[in-house]
């Protein structure tokens, strides 16, 4: 299953570290309860500072919900204009406000 949309946000804690541009969620069943989730998103804009930390929460706006991922590690440097990708993991909680 793949989805492909235009709205997300990294943020660590409060703070907003970076905002995605068009963005690609790849999710597949590799064995029984397995489930692999990959994240590629083009950065839009991002703070120096926060998005240089370890860990996001990655928020992406689908089905008139935030779906969040909580504890999620870049596979590539976060920064304007770069495309980076993210190995999600725990399954994600969906709310109406991020």
């Amino acid at each position: 299953m793949v989805f492909v949309v235009e709205t997300g946000m990294l943020r660590v804690g409060f703070k907003e570290a970076a905002t995605l541009g068009k963005w690609t969620l790849t999710h597949r069943q590799l064995a029984l309860n397995t489930v692999e989730v990959l994240l590629v998103a083009n950065i839009k804009s991002c703070d120096g500072f926060w998005s240089a930390q370890p860990l996001f929460t990655v928020g992406l706006w689908m089905g008139g919900a935030w779906w969040l991922w909580t504890g999620s590690v870049s596979d590539s440097r976060v920064e304007p204009g770069a495309a980076a990708s993210f190995n999600l993991s725990d399954g994600p909680i969906a709310c109406a406000g991020f």
